[in-house]
């Protein structure tokens, strides 16, 4: 019986494994095509004309690993567009949509971080505040301070270089290496989101 179902699925199956009285199956990703017909198919869910062909493919590009955030994408940019009394929803209702769900996503980061990541998370929301480019060099001068102002130990420079590094790799921010050599290497730092918002999070969290 269990080669039969296995031989049916063949097909979508990457791997599988047995563990006492337990079958773990392993199927392989969906592709592209397969993610774009299972939404379509189920397109009939929204009212019609409420969303084009458009802002659905717009959808599958901002979240094509995801069936379940895919749907919960068009339901968010659905009651966006109800709450506007549109009649359809348009690049705006989904670009807010994807700007609530990255600042939701970036609010639940703050929230576990220890507080030391805080404050470099802070002191990269300031400067960006106050100047376009930002150098890593700047960050750790400007935590430094802090630290000697508030009387705590301060990390070291490889140290808060691996915190943002980290903060990268969440999507807060990008890291470009401007120069690599003597004295060592230099990179810019650009906010993936706005500093005011970020330090108003940050502010909020610290309450």
């Amino acid at each position: 019986m269990f080669v039969s179902f296995l031989l049916i699925i063949d097909s979508n199956i990457e791997n599988w494994q047995t563990d006492d009285n337990y079958i773990t199956i392993f199927f392989y990703p969906y592709s592209k095509e397969e993610v774009e017909k299972i939404v379509f198919d189920r397109k009939d869910a929204f009212k019609e004309g409420a969303i084009s062909d458009e802002m659905i493919k717009k959808c599958i590009t901002a979240v094509p690993n995801s069936i379940s955030e895919i749907f919960s994408l068009l339901l968010d940019a659905t009651i966006i567009a109800e709450s506007k009394n549109a009649n359809s929803v348009t690049n705006e209702h989904l670009d807010n949509s994807l700007k609530t769900r990255k600042a939701e996503t970036i609010m639940g980061i703050i929230n576990i971080l220890p507080p030391s990541q805080r404050i470099v998370l802070l002191i990269i929301a300031t400067l960006s505040s106050e100047k376009k480019e930002v150098h890593t060099s700047e960050i750790y001068s400007k935590y430094v301070s802090f630290c000697e102002k508030e009387n705590i130990n301060a990390l070291s420079k490889p140290r808060i270089s691996q915190i943002i590094g980290g903060f990268e790799e969440t999507g807060i921010l990008t890291r470009k290496v401007s120069y690599e050599g003597i004295p060592g290497r230099l990179s810019i730092i650009t906010l993936n989101i706005q500093s005011e918002y970020l330090r108003e999070m940050l502010s909020e969290v610290s309450k």
